[in-house]
């Protein structure tokens, strides 16, 4: 007979991947520069699912969590790294867009002060959907990783997804709407990629992770 729990990873670990994807294209400067993506996709999806597959209870459950929940604590921090930085650079003031390409014409001519009106606008307040998505996210899953056994948190955790990626649709609407011409420029501080903050990102998530870890064995222990 076959596990369900690993029939699920065959659909949980496709999530997974998704926000690995888009931890990447941050990482690339909100752009996916190499070909090698789906590559490194594929490997990851191979890794986790394997691992997921030939471990046995209750390791391959472990693994599946504790691997996801680095993923999710990785992604708020990226995203609230990002507001922060973004609110630091422009402030709360909503930026003016304009037509980048008549910007370089002859702004003597009517026609060019015409065209240097603003195209649209953008808020460094629409990013805290991406910083309350993800944390929405992480909130179920942690809660459910405590409360291992209860109904009520699996339900939460469900939910969370209900939050989560309508948020994340409304931000991508905002952002693809704001610009009522193209092209034009939205400025989005991304944060820093160096190996140092790549490593103490990735450190803290781990850490993060193995604490909620071990707050839900000692729960469990006490329940």
């Amino acid at each position: 007979m076959v596990d369900v729990g690993k029939l699920w990873v065959t659909v949980g670990v496709l999530h997974n991947a998704v926000e690995v994807t888009i931890l990447y294209t941050l990482h690339q400067g909100g752009k996916i520069k190499s070909t090698t993506i789906p590559a490194w996709i594929l490997s990851y999806i191979m890794l986790a699912a394997s691992l997921s597959f030939f471990l046995d209870w209750p390791f391959d459950a472990l693994w599946f969590k504790m691997q996801g929940l680095v993923i999710d604590y990785i992604l708020f921090i990226q995203f609230t790294r990002m507001y922060f930085d973004t609110h630091k650079e422009f402030g709360d003031k909503t930026q003016r867009l304009v037509d980048v390409e008549s910007t370089s014409r002859d702004h003597s001519s009517v026609e060019s002060d015409i065209n240097d009106k603003p195209v649209g606008y953008f808020h460094p307040r629409y990013i805290l959907l991406l910083v309350f998505a993800s944390f929405f996210h992480i909130f179920g899953n942690v809660y459910v990783t405590i409360l291992l056994y209860s109904s009520h948190a699996y339900l939460l955790f469900v939910f969370s997804y209900c939050i989560t990626f309508p948020l994340y649709t409304y931000f991508v609407y905002l952002d693809t709407h704001t610009v009522s011409i193209s092209p034009a420029q939205k400025h989005i501080v991304l944060p820093d990629s160096s190996k140092l903050s790549v490593i103490f990102v990735i450190l803290l998530a781990l850490f993060l992770s193995a604490l909620t870890g071990k707050i839900s064995v000692i729960y469990q222990g006490f329940y």
